[in-house]
């Protein structure tokens, strides 16, 4: 499923910009964050594999609102899915976060992905922020990936998204 979803956001790519990763791939990203699903997307092709990032606003198992980031892991041993749970660390804007990390498997394939959100207030409010006051991208370095991630939308997206459960 989720390689589906990475597939329709290519396919109906919106208008893109292109990213150079510090892996030397070339990425394409949404301009500006969607209100229908609160969404950026990057994705590219390393080695004539396809690569993608997507950074969302969705609600965690407990209700709260929160920003995650997910990415596709290319070496089959850098986690186990549905058991292992770590600390990252992105920076945003030079400033590093905390991430707590979750391997998922697609349910649709053999591969997997990393789904983060910030671990600690301090660092989901910091990334929020850096967002919110953005004047045009922020710059997200998450592994080997390194991008400018628009804020155009975002505080429409953040506030349609519905906030925490009641």
């Amino acid at each position: 499923m989720r390689n589906f979803v990475f597939l329709v956001a290519l396919a109906t790519s919106f208008i893109t910009t292109s990213v150079l990763a510090s892996d030397g791939t070339t990425y394409a990203g949404s301009e500006e964050w969607g209100t229908d699903n609160s969404t950026l997307y990057f994705w590219g092709y390393d080695s004539g594999e396809y690569r993608g990032v997507s950074i969302f606003i969705a609600h965690s198992s407990i209700g709260e609102q929160r920003l995650y980031i997910e990415h596709m892991v290319s070496d089959e041993n850098t986690c186990t899915p549905h058991s292992d749970i770590s600390t990252s660390v992105v920076s945003f804007n030079g400033q590093p976060v905390k991430f707590t990390t979750f391997c998922k498997q697609f349910s649709d394939s053999k591969k997997w992905y990393q789904s983060m959100t910030p671990e600690t207030e301090n660092g989901a409010n910091f990334v929020f922020n850096a967002f919110k006051n953005a004047s045009a991208t922020v710059s997200v370095k998450i592994s080997a990936y390194t991008f400018d991630a628009t804020a155009k939308g975002f505080t429409r997206a953040w506030n349609s998204a519905g906030g925490n459960a009641l």
